[in-house]
């Protein structure tokens, strides 16, 4: 048992910098969310659902230009029908953030 205690130790202190690694690009993420107007829980939505450490990134970009994200689709996918799932998205996204700013 002793034996497991020190393994346990030993992966825990070698995991220490990956750790802080990623409570610093959380931070980051968090506050670029927070300046494109968005709330805590869309930070958690985004953490639960994406799982790219960059594409959160990202994904801030393309909320806060989901016009032009739309516009790409539409040109580019070739499935028509993701057209007017994209649109009630946008109008449900949209909905949801004046919804937060309203309540600020």
């Amino acid at each position: 048992m002793a034996g497991r205690a020190e393994t346990v130790t030993k992966a825990f202190y070698k995991s220490v910098p990956v750790m802080a690694g990623y409570i610093v690009l959380g931070i980051g993420f968090g506050i670029l969310l927070r300046d494109a107007g968005y709330g805590v829980v869309w930070a958690l939505i985004m953490s639960l659902f994406i799982y790219a450490g960059s594409m959160q990134y990202v994904g801030v970009g393309l909320l806060t230009g989901l016009i032009c994200t739309m516009l790409c689709l539409a040109l580019l996918g070739p499935e028509k029908f993701l057209i007017p799932a994209m649109l009630l998205i946008t109008f449900v996204l949209t909905f949801m953030r004046k919804k937060e700013e309203s309540n600020r």
